[in-house]
């Protein structure tokens, strides 16, 4: 284990969401209200942060093919087409948002479906990072549980932040170690295309059940 740079990761990790996680504890509806304006800084805050640390990740390891990117194509376009497409064809969750104010991603905005794709972008270069940087010294098998464990413990915090975080933080388990050995594969583009399904699937489920 690289302590300092798993350190540096916690404070990349701190400037990233300090912003994001403020607004979405202290606001009385969290982050489902900002401006387009805001919505777009914290968007590219999110991927400035991707930027610097994918140039600190000088062994990062990308197995792509012609497939994944056409798949990686098809869902980035899915994911920025989803808020039009689900208020053609679903109901706006009124009860569950009616409930909980701050889940803003079911409210399916195109601003906020920006938003959460750079945070997805920064979750997985903080990933890459992680497995490529910090736990390099680590067995495999060693990388593979540290790595989910980093990721469950980063995920707990979601308790404090947002609806359902103890659902988050389970979920985030098993998909640690289904990420960690996809990562050691080099093939971070189907990590992030799962990502943002998870995240496509769990708002169309609320939108489009009757």
């Amino acid at each position: 284990m690289e302590w300092g740079k798993l350190a540096h990761l916690f404070v990349i990790v701190l400037m990233g969401y300090l912003p994001y996680k403020t607004i979405q504890r202290l606001r009385p509806d969290g982050l489902a209200s900002i401006s387009t304006g805001l919505a777009l800084l914290m968007a590219i805050w999110f991927l400035v942060l991707s930027a610097f640390l994918i140039l600190q990740t000088p062994n990062l390891f990308i197995n792509v093919s012609p497939l994944h990117i056409v798949v990686f194509g098809i869902t980035v376009a899915i994911w920025f087409a989803a808020p039009w497409i689900l208020r053609r064809i679903g109901a706006y969750p009124v009860k569950i948002l009616g409930d909980n104010p701050k889940w803003y991603i079911l409210r399916a905005e195109p601003k906020t479906f920006f938003l959460k794709f750079c945070e997805v972008l920064f979750q997985q270069t903080m990933f890459a990072h992680l497995f490529f940087e910090v736990l390099v010294p680590m067995s495999t098998v060693s990388r593979m549980w540290w790595f989910t464990g980093i990721v469950g413990f980063l995920h707990l915090f979601n308790i404090f932040f947002v609806p359902s975080g103890w659902f988050f933080f389970l979920v985030s388990i098993p998909m640690g170690l289904l990420f960690s050995w996809l990562i050691l594969g080099g093939y971070i583009t189907i990590t992030t295309i799962i990502h943002l399904w998870f995240y496509l699937l769990l708002v169309s489920w609320y939108w489009l059940r009757r």
